[in-house]
């Protein structure tokens, strides 16, 4: 009744909260950030999850770049024609030690909570009360998402 999730360490992880399509479109993205040595980077990539206009340019791309040497995340500029429907971000910090993080030089707390990816299974097995689904002590803070770069340093 438990699932695993392995997760690398330095790995920024984009997630928004589940949708029952693509035409539904989402508020808030939610970076996860998890400590560790190693730099990451990707690009983000946003279209409207209908149609295939994204061959014709209608879409935006930002790269995200984790460098945990420098203590810091950036997200770049957003480049490309696609209005985005994201207005807050939304960012955990898993194995971090920090209470505050500055966001575009602007200091904010970091708020702790309790985080876990999934819920127990309790429906699916009504013999067994479920254990946690694995829930771990997290920091967060959340900041309005704008199309112009991001800096995140801690």
């Amino acid at each position: 009744h438990k699932l695993p999730v392995f997760i690398k360490s330095g790995a920024v992880l984009p997630m928004q909260q589940a949708k029952s399509n693509t035409q539904e479109k989402s508020v808030e993205l939610i970076l996860h950030i998890y400590h560790g040595a190693d730099a990451t980077s990707f690009n983000y990539f946003e279209d409207d999850g209908i149609s295939f206009d994204y061959q014709k340019g209608d879409f935006n791309s930002r790269e995200i770049n984790y460098l945990p040497q420098d203590r810091k995340l950036i997200i770049g500029k957003a480049e490309g024609t696609y209005a985005s429907t994201i207005q807050h971000l939304k960012i955990v910090f898993h194995h971090h030690s920090n209470n505050t993080v500055f966001i575009n030089s602007v200091e904010k707390k970091l708020e702790n909570k309790s985080h876990s990816f999934f819920s127990p299974l309790e429906k699916y097995d009504p013999i067994n009360d479920p254990e946690s689904m694995g829930e771990e002590s997290v920091k967060w803070t959340e900041t309005d998402y704008t199309l112009e770069p991001i800096e995140i340093t801690w």
